[in-house]
């Protein structure tokens, strides 16, 4: 997953939404620079990173090769976070900040390892540092040997440790994982998925090696549905197909659709058959330093109770607020961003999501009213960096 916190405007005068407040502030500290905060837990340790994908010799890394760091972020802005490069490859994700609070990165690895051995990197986040390892295998791997418990079948798995939170009509996203204990008898690859249920599933893949007691994180993937309010149990199976072990997830109510909005102040959009909506929380209309214009910025929350939060972002040519045409590829600081409770983006679009472009259309804005109106639509990249179709997008608000 590329989890992104996308820029409201990146330069000296302008200011942020943050949105686990629900409000636009000029005290929000952002002032163009780089984001800030650390990689540490409030205890004062590493927060665990996950790794995704088989690392081979000679083999060129792809999407599927990754890492997920786990951050909290005090100060808005833009941030480039990369590891060194050793034996042949490296992690990196650049984007931006536009909120504080917990947040996760999904580092993206480029090269191609060269030599069998463990590699360990150190990636940085402002004044902060965590370490980790990585297993370079040979080209043949073999399937590893392990089991989940000493009964097989059904029973549940060994120390299951469920992570972040769950709740219907939520899409999952790299918060969301389980990690279970495996004992391990032969080293070697595996790949690991459950059944579906209520419209969610978990896997995991790698190389685990070693013999004894290891540690495997299973991560979330697709959207509670409807029907998914309760404790759900899901069974681990192997590539055979076979169950190992099963585990259970509680789905809490989540995000409740009422009635489409019909105020001055609301938002609205539709992933597949499902609708968010909400109120305006904040809009601001804020001048930027000659010749660049001004950026209209307007955040909102779901309704009822404001667990998730959209933000849109859109620069005009001049002034004032001008009806017309706003691509999020066409625009430092065009954007569309929709997060969940944790300030984690479900979907997002900006200048820096290559291949998703959002189109936001102001239809009408009444000078004396000062109300603005318009609809938003096209594709948007989710946590796990797949595209996604928003659809009937709508907005209405005063600005102040």
């Amino acid at each position: 997953m590329k989890t992104l916190k996308y820029l409201i405007f990146a330069l000296v005068g302008i200011f942020v939404f943050v949105a686990c407040q629900k409000e636009l502030s000029f005290e929000s500290g952002f002032s163009g620079g780089r984001g800030k905060g650390s990689l540490f837990s409030a205890a004062g340790g590493c927060q665990p990173i996950i790794i995704g994908g088989y690392y081979l010799k000679d083999s060129t890394l792809n999407d599927s090769n990754y890492v997920i760091v786990n951050l909290n972020v005090t100060n808005p802005g833009a941030y480039n976070i990369t590891t060194e490069t050793k034996n042949g490859f490296s992690f990196s994700d650049s984007g931006f900040f536009i909120r504080v609070g917990p947040q996760s990165l999904k580092l993206k690895a480029a090269g191609r390892p060269l030599a069998i051995q463990q590699t360990l990197f150190t990636v940085t986040f402002d004044t902060s540092f965590c370490a980790f390892a990585i297993d370079v295998a040979d080209t043949i791997i073999k399937p590893a040997v392990y089991r989940f418990n000493n009964s097989g079948g059904t029973a549940s798995c060994l120390g299951d440790t469920v992570l972040g939170s769950y709740k219907k009509g939520v899409p999952l996203n790299s918060s969301n994982r389980v990690d279970d204990s495996v004992i391990v008898t032969s080293p070697g690859r595996y790949s690991i998925t459950t059944d579906t249920v209520r419209g969610i599933w978990f896997k995991a893949a790698g190389i685990v090696y070693g013999t004894g007691f290891k540690t495997i994180s299973f991560v979330g993937f697709g959207t509670p549905d409807s029907t998914s309010v309760g404790t759900h149990t899901f069974n681990v199976k192997n590539s055979d197909g076979t169950s190992t072990c099963s585990f259970k997830v509680k789905v809490e109510s989540g995000v409740v659709i009422p009635p489409t909005p019909t105020t001055d102040t609301a938002w609205k959009f539709s992933v597949g058959s499902v609708q968010y909506n909400g109120p305006i929380d904040t809009a601001i209309f804020t001048a930027l330093p000659a010749p660049l214009g001004s950026v209209l910025a307007i955040t909102g929350s779901t309704s009822p109770g404001g667990d998730s939060s959209i933000t849109l972002a859109m620069t005009m040519p001049a002034a004032v607020i001008v009806p017309g045409t706003y691509k999020t590829n066409a625009g430092f600081t065009n954007a569309f961003s929709f997060d969940d409770a944790s300030g984690t983006a479900v979907y997002s679009a900006n200048i820096a999501t290559a291949g998703v472009v959002m189109t936001m259309i102001i239809t009408s804005y009444d000078n004396v009213t000062k109300i603005v109106k318009g609809t938003f639509s096209g594709t948007a990249e989710d946590s796990a960096g797949a595209s996604v179709t928003i659809a009937a997008g709508k907005f209405e608000a005063k600005v102040p």
